[in-house]
């Protein structure tokens, strides 16, 4: 093994799990995270316990805004959905609410059907925390 091998297996040792082995978000568990967050107004620590997310990782996926990294703007989040220009620094101009989960279930690659499929995607997963919980 060479020594770079050797540097990347101690750092994940002692950093534990590689990002590529923890459980992707589904659509599902996105939308019941917006809905948390947004209609039931619970903070992100308390999303995070239900969920069983870091507030670190729903920062990254779910609530991050526009960020500049080596003089890129982009947003890394869903949020990218919402802004007409995710790109553009200061161009904050969002989009609308159809248009923006539109973009979402288009990342996913399902069909956007309306609301009620969000309301039963969203019952789907809170009965699935149920069952783990």
């Amino acid at each position: 093994m060479n020594t770079t091998n050797t540097l990347m297996s101690a750092f994940q040792s002692k950093a534990g799990s590689k990002a590529g082995d923890r459980e992707s978000y589904s659509l599902n568990e996105i939308l019941a995270i917006v809905h948390m967050a947004s209609v039931a107004s619970l903070d992100k620590k308390t999303i995070a316990g239900l969920t069983g997310r870091s507030v670190h990782s729903l920062n990254y996926k779910i609530f991050e805004g526009k960020t500049t990294i080596n003089g890129k703007t982009q947003v890394r989040s869903i949020r990218k959905h919402f802004y007409a220009d995710p790109t553009s620094l200061t161009n904050n101009e969002q989009v609308d609410w159809e248009t923006a989960v539109k973009g979402l279930f288009a990342e996913y690659n399902a069909e956007y059907k309306g609301e009620s499929d969000i309301e039963a995607r969203i019952d789907e997963y809170k009965k699935s925390l149920e069952v783990v919980g």
